[in-house]
């Protein structure tokens, strides 16, 4: 029984990860505003083994803007994250700032509202990833992999 128990622990579950951040990352993409497409091209994503049957996936962008699109900015953005996330507490710009765009002009603004592309990636796939995981684990077990 202990090593049944042992080989459960020991599932490389490393494909089923990879499976579950893919179709995330493809969600992210096609929710992701098009800005030239540079925002969809930088979603990246990550799997790795952390530890004894632990595998981590991750999804992200490392682009500095990425945030101001996924919660909005300024008078505009705010109440416009509807998503509700434990922990996150959003606050706000009141007041107009100017920045200079690609043209060297200075543009002034309120900001914008939220255009989330990353929180409702995972949210809408949540059973689907489930799903993803679940099989991969019966496959491995019942083709005794594990």
């Amino acid at each position: 029984m202990i090593s049944k128990v042992d080989r459960m622990v020991d599932v490389d579950m490393t494909k089923g990860v990879n499976k579950a951040v893919a179709l995330v990352q493809g969600t992210a993409k096609l929710k992701a505003r098009y800005d030239k497409g540079i925002l969809m091209g930088s979603i990246t994503k990550n799997v790795k083994t952390i530890g004894r049957g632990v595998v981590q996936g991750r999804v992200y962008t490392n682009l500095e803007y990425a945030p101001y699109i996924e919660f909005g900015t300024g008078a505009k953005g705010q109440g416009t994250y509807k998503h509700k996330v434990k922990g996150l507490s959003l606050t706000y710009r009141q007041t107009p700032w100017g920045y200079e765009n690609d043209l060297g002009e200075v543009v002034f603004t309120n900001g914008m509202v939220a255009t989330p592309f990353m929180y409702p990636a995972i949210s809408e796939n949540k059973k689907a990833i489930k799903k993803i995981l679940e099989t991969e684990y019966e496959r491995l077990i019942s083709t005794g992999i594990a």
